[in-house]
């Protein structure tokens, strides 16, 4: 099994295709996510072996999302002994050009990896598995 992903998309339809490809490449998706404060409560309740998240939504956008998880992870002392201290989360947006997204995710240190949409699902996949064998490490004490 590939362990378990959590995707942050408020487009239903990419949402379940992106769910369902993860799936079918042995992980188990949560899908529930739809805006960042749903993610935001997901990620605080839940370990990952990724995050993939979409920047532009309602209620919540995906850097605020990140930003708040990224304040909670640095005060938890329980969370920095898991998984090596961070969260693998990579940003998914149909904003990447110049000044766009893309500059912003890197620029804040926020995010560990960037994605254009639309995103090719075996990228997103080899992400996940990186990051699973990442987890494995640190678990094992290796």
């Amino acid at each position: 099994a590939g362990g378990r992903v959590l995707l942050v998309e408020d487009e239903m339809s990419i949402l379940k295709f992106t769910a369902r490809m993860f799936q079918k490449h042995g992980f188990q998706v949560h899908t529930t996510a739809m805006n960042g404060l749903e993610g935001l409560e997901m990620m605080n309740r839940n370990i990952y072996v990724a995050v993939f998240t979409d920047i532009n939504m309602p209620v919540m956008d995906g850097f605020e999302c990140v930003r708040r998880f990224r304040d909670w992870e640095n005060e938890s002392e329980e969370r920095r002994s898991l998984r090596g201290g961070r969260q693998f989360v990579c940003a998914v947006t149909a904003n990447a050009g110049p000044q766009g997204d893309r500059d912003r995710a890197l620029r804040t240190g926020l995010m560990d990896a960037f994605v254009a949409k639309p995103a090719k699902i075996m990228d997103l996949v080899a992400m996940a598995r990186r990051s699973a064998e990442d987890t494995l490490g640190h678990s094992n004490g290796n």
